[in-house]
């Protein structure tokens, strides 16, 4: 009897989301009660009303004929191909079940985030995945499952999901290669389907969302509106997003950007640990961001440490139960 929860709604509430009742199931107290404060909150409004994302969101490259070289990672992730050497003329990588290695001509690639699992900086500059462009001389072993295939002819798909910031499109909240929501960069890049691409963000709203999205604040917003899957393991498709609470940047005043923005320059290159961890450890990043939120939204009372504190274990203790619930798997 004590797993049972119980949270009354209303029968109009049901009527109007029969898409999706999977954001009305009880969560950790206290979890519920934080949603309802952010409807009050300042700049706070759906994220479909901030940006059209009909025409500015759109679902990262898919991965059938399709060669990434990824950079190491300190998790294990399925890409065969991976970064042994870089130069400002070459990327040389190596295949981890063969051994061969290939060195692709810069030229022949393109920036990629191939996965956000492992990647444990806001900002990636400098840390990217290579998305193999067109063929190039000594190609062959990269191509022994389609030898005729030339990927310039997927040109215009990779074109269309160039961006420089990009969110999470499915996910495992609770395992260790998952410790951040957003991801922005000074370069554009191309990510995979694992992710969304927003294009023709401007620096500034880029840093901006960055903050948000992976804040506590923003990652309860994205919770409060997920899909229903297995757990943990929750997704975004492009209609939830549009509902799910966000900071509007227009709304925002000088005094508050340049908090949120000198902020964001404390941590956009900290190293993150897993998303669990963070609120189990109360990571010192997570505290800079959350702070700067509580602050430029007007809810300077929660920015205190006992009351982030407080916080951190209601959201450790809800991710811990929704894991307790998942299935399975990582978040490819």
């Amino acid at each position: 009897m004590d797993q049972i929860e119980r949270r009354i709604v209303q029968r109009s509430d049901l009527e109007n989301s029969v898409d999706n009742w999977f954001k009305w199931i009880p969560a950790t107290k206290g979890m519920d009660a934080i949603t309802d404060q952010l409807l009050d909150a300042d700049g706070i409004k759906p994220f479909g009303t901030i940006i059209n994302l009909d025409e500015r969101m759109i679902r990262g490259t898919e991965m059938g004929k399709i060669v990434h070289l990824a950079r190491p990672r300190d998790i294990n992730i399925r890409e065969k191909w991976e970064i042994i050497e870089e130069t400002e003329r070459f990327v040389r990588a190596r295949n981890k079940n063969t051994q061969d290695e290939i060195k692709a001509p810069i030229s022949a690639l393109y920036r990629s985030l191939r996965t956000h699992s492992g990647v444990r900086a806001i900002q990636i500059d400098g840390s990217y995945d290579y998305l193999v462009v067109k063929r190039f001389q000594g190609d062959e072993v990269l191509w022994e499952e389609w030898p005729k295939f030339d990927p310039a002819n997927r040109g215009d798909e990779f074109r269309q999901r160039i961006c420089s910031f990009a969110l999470v499109r499915r996910i495992n909240i609770a395992v260790p290669g998952v410790s951040l929501m957003a991801f922005c960069s000074n370069d554009t890049f191309i990510p995979s389907k694992m992710l969304w691409c927003i294009k023709g963000l401007d620096k500034t709203s880029r840093q901006l969302l960055s903050m948000w999205f992976n804040s506590t604040l923003g990652i309860i917003a994205m919770f409060a509106e997920r899909a229903e899957t297995e757990g943990s393991f929750s997704g975004w498709d492009k209609e939830i997003w549009a509902k799910v609470l966000a900071l509007d940047p227009g709304q925002l005043g000088d005094l508050e950007k340049a908090g949120l923005i000198n902020a964001f320059d404390e941590v956009r290159t900290m190293q993150f640990p897993s998303l669990i961890d963070q609120f189990k450890m109360k990571f010192k990043g997570r505290m800079i961001i959350d702070r700067a939120i509580f602050k430029a939204i007007g809810m300077d009372e929660h920015a205190k440490d006992d009351a982030l504190s407080d916080l951190y274990d209601t959201v450790y203790e809800e991710i811990y139960r929704l894991s307790g619930i998942t299935i399975g798997g990582d978040s490819e």
